[in-house]
């Protein structure tokens, strides 16, 4: 499965092109970026500036399937722990960087993307992704979007607010405040996570 997984990412990466921006430790004036929820019940918290934490944005674009996706990674380097929340463009045609941006992150619910041969997923657009990485165990796990819509599932994933925001650099950047709740699934040892009470400022920069 790790060996499927390497090809498929590599396969995605002939066919498209990705952009890493590395967002700037918090300075005085600047926006905080954070994350925090529970995972099986126990808190779990990032902070920017605090204990080796460190944010990135990325951004794959396949042209000619009209995809566009907007990743935020947040990542702890003393406890090699990230988690990563991908946003599927929300228009059927790419634009420019800004305008795709501007589309896709808008306030309200998003659904997590769904597939049945998971984790090949089929593209939707407003749809996301949420996946947490345990490096010190090798083990990644994902949303498991076919769990996340029954009666007694409480998974939800909505933007908050977006606002424009400039970091100390004097770039401008978009902050999202997002809440979620969901279930996240390791394909390779079959262990579970229940995410709940998620909460988080993504700011997404580069545009």
């Amino acid at each position: 499965m790790k060996n499927y997984i390497a090809i498929l990412f590599a396969t995605l990466l002939l066919f498209g092109a990705c952009k890493k921006t590395d967002l700037p430790e918090p300075q005085e004036g600047a926006p905080a970026i954070w994350m925090k929820c529970k995972m099986n019940g126990f808190p779990f918290e990032f902070k920017v500036g605090e204990q080796n934490v460190f944010a990135n944005n990325f951004i794959y674009t396949n042209v000619s399937n009209n995809i566009r996706q907007f990743t935020f990674r947040i990542e702890s380097l003393d406890n090699k722990k990230s988690v990563e929340i991908t946003f599927n463009n929300y228009n059927d045609t790419i634009g420019d960087l800004k305008s795709d941006l501007d589309n896709t992150l808008q306030p309200g619910e998003y659904r997590f993307t769904y597939s049945n041969s998971f984790p090949v997923y089929f593209f939707r657009q407003r749809e996301v992704i949420i996946s947490y990485l345990d490096k010190e165990k090798n083990y990644k796990y994902y949303t498991t979007p076919i769990y996340q819509y029954t009666p007694s599932s409480k998974a939800k994933f909505e933007i908050i607010s977006v606002k424009d925001a400039v970091d100390e650099r004097g770039n401008p950047c978009k902050l999202a405040e997002v809440k979620f709740s969901c279930n996240i699934k390791c394909m390779d040892n079959g262990a579970q996570y229940i995410v709940s009470d998620g909460h988080a400022i993504l700011p997404f920069s580069g545009f």
